[in-house]
């Protein structure tokens, strides 16, 4: 998360060399040469004219992404394929990008496919009969729902504590937060907790007896063609349920699809699809009416009505079931939480407007 944005002298002439340079999502971007041969293994690639996209627009939106010091890469799809792709400084369709808490998504899905499988008994079920620091009093009445919506009443602090909470400073993150007082009843008010996502990917890890990665890998990505991966730890060598998981554009895009197609992939239901419907429905009401969250998804009616999940640094991956479309940005990531701000704003008002208007 960077400070004030700056321009050179290349977003004065940007127009020109767009005009001089093929204008379609297939095109060569400067700084991607993979981009040269525009192919893939799974991806079809799509002109954007003739996938209803005014071309100005998304000119408009790449200029935008491009002039953004920290803004790393840009993917459109429409139609299961490809309308636009461009990555910059240096990224291309093979790096691995930190997807921060759009981890929180991958857990959510699992949790959803786990409950499907028995291995979780009901999303109403209380958190306390997995976990024995919430078996009495009245944190008893946690729930899973609780945690996944960010509801559960535990005393937390994201702003304050999410640095020492990724500098290992907390030794044991599970105890330390299931040993947390509880401040408010659980489901009655949201209150934004990395943790939380972390104990719902810890009690899989119980349930199952196997390494949560290993467990979202077998259940969830390999079926989607995902071969390569990485995860980061807490100080206990779990894989973080709420962040640390890093994949390539490409392949965070098929997860997107997968949620665009109803938990659909390749003709099997993978993720159940009233699962699919509850995450894209607000669960939790904010007080703009407009805005909510559901099972680690964030939730709007703006837009024709979208779902999406939101990265440290202002990573994106948008559901817009309207217009069949799905929007990644790609950005710096270690980066403090004003800028974190600033670069989400910049992505969240500017480019990704210009790129829901695109689409005819």
């Amino acid at each position: 998360m960077s400070g004030a944005y700056r321009y050179s002298f290349m977003r004065y002439i940007y127009p020109l060399l767009l005009f001089l340079v093929v204008l379609s999502a297939c095109t060569k971007d400067a700084d991607d040469p993979t981009l040269e041969n525009p192919t893939s293994d799974f991806w079809e690639f799509g002109d954007p004219a003739n996938l209803g996209f005014d071309l100005d627009s998304l000119n408009a939106a790449v200029e935008r992404a491009s002039s953004t010091p920290s803004f790393y890469g840009l993917v459109v799809i429409r139609n299961e394929k490809i309308a636009l792709e461009r990555y910059f400084k240096g990224r291309n369709a093979s790096t691995l990008f930190h997807l921060r808490s759009i981890t929180k998504n991958v857990t959510s899905a699992v949790t959803g496919m786990a409950l499907e499988r028995g291995i979780l008994s009901s999303l109403d079920t209380p958190a306390g009969q997995y976990l024995s620091d919430l078996s009495t009093g009245a944190k008893s009445d946690i729930t899973l729902r609780h945690l996944l919506n960010m509801t559960s009443g535990l005393q937390w602090d994201e702003d304050a504590e999410v640095v020492p909470l990724i500098e290992h400073r907390f030794p044991d993150p599970v105890q330390m937060m299931t040993e947390r007082p509880l401040v408010a009843e659980p489901g009655s008010t949201f209150n934004y907790n990395s943790v939380s996502p972390h104990l719902v990917s810890h009690i899989l890890t119980q349930e199952t007896g196997e390494r949560f990665e290993e467990l979202v890998e077998e259940m969830l990505l390999k079926r989607l063609g995902i071969e390569n991966s990485s995860w980061e730890y807490d100080p206990q060598g779990r894989a973080w349920g709420g962040f640390g998981l890093q994949l390539t554009g490409r392949d965070l895009a098929k997860f997107g699809l997968l949620y665009l197609q109803n938990g659909v992939w390749e003709g099997n239901q993978l993720v159940p699809q009233s699962w699919v419907n509850l995450s894209s429905e607000k669960q939790y009401q904010f007080t703009h009416p407009s805005s909510g969250y559901s099972l680690q998804w964030w939730t709007s009616s703006n837009f024709g009505g979208i779902f999406y999940g939101i990265g440290h640094g202002g990573q994106a991956l948008m559901i817009i079931p309207s217009k069949n479309m799905i929007v990644l940005a790609l950005q710096e990531h270690f980066v403090p939480g004003s800028q974190h701000t600033s670069q989400w704003r910049r992505f969240a008002d500017s480019i990704f407007p210009t790129l829901y208007h695109a689409a005819r």
